[in-house]
């Protein structure tokens, strides 16, 4: 059995400057490439989710608008287009006999350990009633996502959001549709020596790889992408990023064994606990605490708590049901956790000894699962 094959429940991203023509139209042909895809792999009785991109550029092709677009703008394109995307869907999905349905979702509904179950017991509803989730961000009311520079309480783009879609519901297999053939040893439209990437066992070895770039309609470039793979990890799921531009890709990866897939395929690295997956990767965080070096030495050496001595400060306000980010003097974020106190009572705590801000337990450190 060849790779795709062999996996049951597949994420599948298809991303703007995919399903977007020169002109701004969506391409009606590429959705159909798609759906004949999900066809074939409900033959072989896969799990499909599908997350698609695609509302703000279709509904700013209705209204006509020009590049660039405020956020305000971007909201109520997404207002028209995601009706028409779902439109689009719907039709093409039925003229194969599949039955699809809308899930649009919030940071809130990761970061907030509630919204994140009861997402997860919609999917499986949906799932077991033979039907394909389409999963977008819901961007009417989700400004922060729409935003060129999101802040902490957002996806940043739909490839976070794929990623945390296949960890939260234990994905196989995450497939990300890119306008790029792979991940390339350098940017490909720069450097004529650039390399594809076939596989990658080890995300360290990616440390010099430069690939800072986006699409004109999209929000995420190849380092999102190797983003998204790597919070798909950390979760178990292996991630395929392949050109969705080439039409034969989308037949081709059906037949492919693992050494022949078109792209790049990265592997499962790392499987942390369900509960640390959603500590780890909540879409957001409700607040920060600055550490100092001996405290950063202590948690990455010693597999050591967060002792208030080791807290510079604390911004934000939370309570101990919050995920909060962990973050060093130079301001890079070492990892999340859940606290011991809410943010008002730690402020009095910042530098005194022997008292608890995060217990191990309920601390996932970044480097340490390799993200």
């Amino acid at each position: 059995m060849n790779f795709v094959a062999s996996k049951k429940r597949i994420v599948i991203k298809i991303g703007s400057a995919v399903l977007s023509k020169a002109n701004g139209e969506i391409n009606e042909k590429k959705i159909f490439s798609l759906v004949s895809l999900c066809e074939q792999l409900k033959n072989l009785d896969k799990e499909i989710i599908l997350v698609s991109s695609g509302a703000v550029a279709l509904g700013r092709k209705v209204l006509d608008l020009p590049r660039p677009l405020d956020t305000l703008a971007k909201q109520a394109c997404a207002s028209i287009g995601q009706a028409l995307l779902m439109e689009r869907y719907r039709r093409l999905f039925k003229s194969v006999e599949i039955n699809c349905a809308q899930v649009l979702v919030t940071h809130r509904d990761f970061s907030e350990r509630q919204s994140y179950l009861s997402l997860e017991k919609v999917f499986s509803k949906l799932l077991s009633l033979n039907v394909i989730p389409i999963v977008n961000e819901n961007d009417v009311v989700s400004a922060q996502e729409l935003s060129p520079f999101p802040h902490s309480k957002s996806f940043g783009d739909n490839d976070r959001l794929s990623a945390l879609v296949a960890g939260k519901l234990n994905a196989d297999l995450l497939i990300m549709f890119s306008n790029v053939d792979g991940v390339f040893t350098a940017n490909p439209q720069h450097d004529p020596d650039a390399k594809l990437v076939q596989q990658i066992d080890n995300f360290k070895d990616l440390s010099h790889i430069k690939t800072q770039s986006s699409s004109q309609e999209g929000r995420g470039g190849m380092s999102s992408k190797l983003e998204a793979a790597r919070i798909a990890s950390i979760c178990g799921v292996d991630t395929l990023i392949t050109s969705g531009l080439n039409d034969h890709n989308f037949f081709n990866i059906l037949q492919a064994e693992e050494k022949e897939l078109p792209g790049t395929l990265i592997k499962a690295q790392t499987l942390i606990s369900e509960r640390k997956q959603w500590i780890a990767l909540a879409s957001g965080h409700q607040g920060v605490v600055i550490i100092n070096q001996g405290a950063e030495k202590a948690l990455m050496e010693k597999g050591a708590s967060l002792l208030s001595i080791g807290a510079l400060e604390i911004q934000g306000e939370f309570s101990t049901k919050d995920v909060i980010s962990i973050q060093n003097e130079q301001g890079k974020e070492i990892g999340r956790g859940l606290p011991e106190n809410n943010s008002q009572e730690l402020q009095s705590k910042i530098g005194q000894v022997g008292q608890m801000i995060i217990h191990r337990n309920n601390l996932v450190l970044f480097e340490r699962i390799e993200l």
